[in-house]
């Protein structure tokens, strides 16, 4: 029978994972530093929670959030030329940009 520990150290674990796959996918963005910190804190704002074995994915899902701007206080990381600022587009217009019109072209 596994310990609490055990589960513990698992949802650790993963979440060390987790800061680690976000540090590789915003590394353009955001400093491995600033990650790590948002990861942290919302890590943190879950340790009340009675249901531990999502954790990772909430977390996950969290840290992604403040990542992409929706209530992030991280500073894009300059990219390109001295003084360019990285450009933050809110997670739903990347993956769902608006479709253009489509003209009906059937015979009248």
């Amino acid at each position: 029978m596994p310990l609490l520990t055990d589960h513990v150290l698992d949802e650790d674990a993963a979440v060390r994972v987790l800061t680690r796959r976000l540090i590789l996918d915003y590394s353009g963005r955001f400093r491995a530093d600033e990650v790590g910190r948002v990861v942290a804190e919302v890590h943190d704002e879950f340790a009340s929670a009675k249901v531990r074995i999502y954790m990772p994915i909430l977390v996950g899902r969290k840290a992604r959030e403040r990542l992409e701007g929706d209530d992030s206080e991280c500073s894009p990381r300059p990219k390109g030329r001295r003084g360019d600022a990285a450009v933050v587009v809110p997670r739903s217009q990347a993956l769902n940009p608006p479709m253009p019109r489509v003209r009906d072209h059937s015979p009248p």
